[in-house]
């Protein structure tokens, strides 16, 4: 009964604590993600490398959203 309690309260705290989070990937330990977005992503001596689909792959998405990379 204890695991389970205990369980049941991580879950709470962990879900509470995930609804408001944006992340931040970067090597700058001081960086901030910025409060607008949901992911922020910020370097100076690296790149963003998009998922790589052919045409038949690209086009067999159903319903893809606005801007999908």
């Amino acid at each position: 009964m204890k695991k389970i309690s205990l369980l049941l309260i991580a879950i709470f705290i962990f879900g509470i604590s995930v609804q408001s989070q944006n992340v931040a990937i970067t090597d700058d330990d001081s960086y901030t993600a910025n409060s607008s977005s949901m992911l922020d992503v910020k370097s100076t001596s690296k790149g963003f490398l998009s998922p790589r689909l052919t045409t038949t792959q690209r086009n067999a998405i159903v319903t893809p959203a606005t801007g999908l990379l």
